[in-house]
C-alpha cells in the first residue's frame, strides 16, 4: 500500500520565511487529539468556572438568609476571634448599643464597658478549652440578667478560629424566679403559721379538698382519732366515715352526705352539731361539729374545714347530772308522800288530842267546883297544864298550816303598814 502524501505546515527557514511542510496522518490525528483534549479541558473550565459562580452565589444567598436569621432571632449573636475582637454581630446584639458599630471594638469594651476581659469570659474559655461554655451573669453597666452560650467556630483543620456568642436577655425570667422564691418563702411562712394555729387549737381541725379527701390535721385530730390504727390522709370520704363511724345522737348511722364537712363542700356552714364518733377499739366520742367551705379568690369551693371538740366529758356530767337530777326528782316525790302521810297522821293526832285536852279541860272545871282547899291547888294545876298543852297543840298547828300553805307574794305598802301600827 503507497504511503499517503505528506500534509502542508508552515515552517520558518533561516531567512525567515515560511516554509510549507508535509505532516504525516498520525501527526496529524495526534494534534488532533490534543485539540479535543484541549477543548474539553476549556469546556470542563468552563463548567467548573459556572459552578464555582454558582456554588458562590448560593454560599451568598445562604449566608444571607442565616443572617437574616440570626437578626431576627430575639438572641444577640456575636463572632469573636482570639484576640476579643468582634469580626461579626446580629441585627440584636447591634441593638444593645444604638449608633455604634460593633465591628472591629473589644468585646468586653462593646458590651459591658469595661476595659479588660470579663472575670468569667465564656469565649476566652471555649479558646482555652474547645467546649461550649454557659453562664448566666448580671451586667451592670445595661441592668439586665443575660444567658451567654459560647461554642467553638473552627476550620477544615480543626483549629478554633473564633467564638460565637449567643446571649438571651432573660430579665424577666430572673425577676419572675425571685418573685417566685419570694412568694413561696411567703408560703412556706403562711404554712408554718397554720401549722403553729392547729397545733395551739385544743379541737380537733380537718381540712378536706374538694373530693373530701383529707389534706390536713392537726394533733389533736390525730390523739382523738389513733393515728397508729387509722391513716388519716389515705382514707377516702366514704372509708372516713366507716372508719370514724360518725353517728347522730340517737345512735343511728349518720349518712355519708349528711356528714358536717360534706354538707359544707356543698356550700352550707355548719354550727355546733352534736354526734357521736365510734373509733376502733375505743369507746364512743361524743363532738361538737362544725364545718365551713373553703373557697378560692373567685368564690369557688375548693376544700371544707372542720372543728371537732371532744365533748365527752361534757356529755357525761350532763348525764350524771340528769341522773342525778332524777334521783331528787324520786327522793322528793318519795318525800312529799311521807309528807302527806305525816300531816294526815298529825291532822288524825292534833285532832284527836284536840278532843282529849277539851275533855279534860271539862273535867279539871268540874274537879274544881266538887273540891277546895289542898285537893282544888292540885286541880287548877293540871288544869294549866292541860291548858299549856292545847296551847302548845295550837301553836304547832299553826306553824303546819304556814308551811303547808303557798301564799302568794303581793306588793305591801310598808308605809301604810308601819303608819297603821
Amino acid at each position: 500500500m503507497p504511503a499517503p502524501p505528506e500534509t502542508l505546515r508552515n515552517k520558518p527557514d533561516p531567512a525567515g520565511r515560511d516554509v510549507v511542510q508535509w505532516k504525516s496522518p498520525a501527526q496529524i490525528s495526534a494534534l488532533q487529539a490534543e485539540v479535543d483534549a484541549l477543548r474539553r479541558e476549556n469546556e470542563e473550565l468552563r463548567l467548573a468556572n459556572a459552578e464555582q459562580r454558582k456554588n458562590k452565589e448560593a454560599l451568598r444567598q445562604e449566608k444571607d438568609r442565616v443572617g437574616a436569621i440570626l437578626s431576627a432571632l430575639d438572641t444577640g449573636q456575636s463572632l469573636i476571634d482570639p484576640d476579643m475582637t468582634i469580626v461579626w454581630v446580629n441585627q440584636k446584639a447591634r441593638d444593645m448599643a444604638p449608633g455604634q458599630d460593633p465591628i472591629g471594638q473589644k468585646c468586653y469594651h462593646y458590651f459591658e464597658r469595661l476595659n479588660e476581659p470579663c472575670e468569667m469570659c465564656v469565649a476566652q474559655r471555649v479558646f482555652l478549652t474547645g467546649e461550649v461554655t454557659k453562664i448566666e451573669k448580671y451586667v451592670p453597666h445595661r441592668g439586665h440578667w443575660l444567658n451567654i452560650v459560647a461554642q467553638p467556630v473552627r476550620d477544615a483543620s480543626g483549629r478554633i478560629t473564633h467564638a460565637l456568642e449567643s446571649f438571651t436577655d432573660i430579665t424577666e425570667r430572673v425577676q419572675a424566679e425571685a418573685e417566685l422564691r419570694a412568694a413561696m418563702e411567703r408560703e412556706h411562712l403562711r404554712a408554718t403559721e397554720l401549722d403553729a394555729t392547729l397545733a395551739s387549737i385544743a379541737s380537733g381541725v380537718i381540712i378536706y379538698d374538694i373530693t373530701g379527701a383529707i389534706v390536713r390535721v392537726n394533733e389533736a385530730v390525730c390523739k382523738m382519732a389513733d393515728e397508729q390504727s387509722i391513716d388519716l390522709y389515705s382514707t377516702t370520704s366514704g372509708e372516713h366515715i366507716e372508719a370514724f363511724g360518725v353517728l347522730q345522737p340517737d345512735v343511728a348511722s349518720l349518712a355519708s352526705g349528711a356528714a358536717p364537712h360534706r354538707r359544707a363542700l356543698r356550700g352550707e356552714m355548719v354550727q355546733g352539731e352534736e354526734v357521736m364518733v365510734s373509733l376502733p377499739g375505743k369507746e364512743l366520742l361524743w363532738v361538737d361539729a362544725s364545718a365551713a367551705p373553703i373557697r378560692d379568690g373567685s368564690g369557688v369551693i375548693v376544700g371544707a374545714i372542720a372543728i371537732l371538740t371532744d365533748i365527752t366529758e361534757r356529755k357525761r356530767a350532763e348525764e350524771a347530772l340528769i341522773r342525778h337530777t332524777e334521783d331528787l326528782a324520786r327522793l322528793h316525790s318519795d318525800l312529799e308522800a311521807a309528807s302527806r302521810e305525816a300531816n294526815l297522821y298529825l291532822d288524825i293526832l292534833t285532832h284527836d288530842i284536840g278532843n282529849t285536852e277539851n275533855v279534860s279541860r271539862l273535867y279539871t272545871d268540874l274537879l274544881l267546883e266538887m273540891f277546895s282547899g289542898e285537893a282544888a291547888g292540885y286541880v287548877k294545876k293540871l288544869q294549866r297544864s292541860i291548858d299549856k298543852s292545847i296551847e302548845i297543840l295550837g301553836t304547832v298547828s299553826t306553824i303546819r298550816r304556814i308551811h303547808r300553805a303557798s301564799p302568794e307574794l303581793t306588793q305591801t305598802d310598808l308605809d301604810g303598814v308601819i303608819r297603821g301600827a
